[in-house]
């Protein structure tokens, strides 16, 4: 009698199909990168991510899965507390670049926990593209601010400004610790009719930066770029801001030519 075939018992988890076992990528990178799109399409309401369930649904071992949720921990996508389980942390926060300063109020009126740290303040000789973009002489003494931002407890940003030593005289750290130096500008010192000249492109991750945002260095970041411009049309302000990846997003509002 011809023998029968041996059937394996064993169901197919409902999704391992997403797996794909001709990817270079291994299976917990698979996950992540399936998990990262459902945080994106479902936001915080997203569950089912305990350890066992994501197993059972693509038939992997809970270490694959523990390693997948460890990277979305780095990320700061999920946060895992001992025995409550995993859960998605904040979305990225958003601000929008026809306001240049804003976004921090943006953040707190949204309820998120705002903290801006000052690393570094003081003043040096101004380079020659500083200099330049401020139009002042090279070598003349210039302010340096360097800062971090943070919501709901993970680093969003970090800022570097060059700004005229007139105007800095007239900021306290206060100033530039607890409001956004475009608000403090408008606030304080009434100047109101400023301007801001702005370039937004992509660049890797220097090693400073990636430490400060607690990701890889040559991690993929955005580059904000900006001049602002007094009513006297002379420069006061300049600097960047590198942004974290997967925590912010800029947003605008484009309209179509007029009829």
């Amino acid at each position: 009698m011809a023998s029968q075939p041996v059937r394996n018992s064993r169901k197919a988890a409902p999704n391992a199909g997403l797996l794909d076992e001709g990817s270079p990528l291994p299976r917990w990178a698979q996950i992540a990168q399936i998990l990262r799109q459902r945080i994106a399409d479902h936001g915080a309401s997203l569950t089912g991510l305990s350890d066992q369930a994501l197993a059972r649904e693509f038939g992997v071992s809970p270490l694959t899965v523990r390693q997948a949720l460890q990277d979305l921990v780095r990320s700061g996508l999920v946060t895992r507390h001992r025995g409550k389980g995993t859960f998605v942390a904040g979305m990225p926060v958003q601000g929008t670049v026809d306001h240049l300063e804003a976004v921090m109020s943006e953040w707190r009126i949204e309820g998120r926990d705002v903290r801006i740290e000052i690393l570094e303040r003081t003043r040096m000789a101004a380079s020659i593209p500083t200099a330049a973009a401020l139009q002042i002489k090279p070598g003349q003494l210039v302010a340096f601010l360097h800062r971090r931002r943070c919501a709901d407890g993970h680093p969003v940003g970090v800022d570097y400004r060059y700004m005229t030593v007139e105007l800095d005289e007239r900021l306290d750290d206060a100033d530039v610790e607890h409001e956004t130096i475009w608000e403090v500008l408008e606030k304080k010192l009434g100047m109101l009719d400023i301007h801001a000249n702005v370039t937004i492109r992509a660049t890797a991750a220097h090693a400073n930066d990636a430490r400060l945002l607690e990701i890889e260095p040559g991690s993929p970041v955005l580059d904000r770029g900006f001049q602002l411009v007094a009513s006297t049309g002379r420069p006061i302000l300049i600097g960047h801001s590198i942004y974290h990846p997967e925590r912010f997003i800029h947003a605008t509002t484009i309209r179509g030519p007029r009829s």
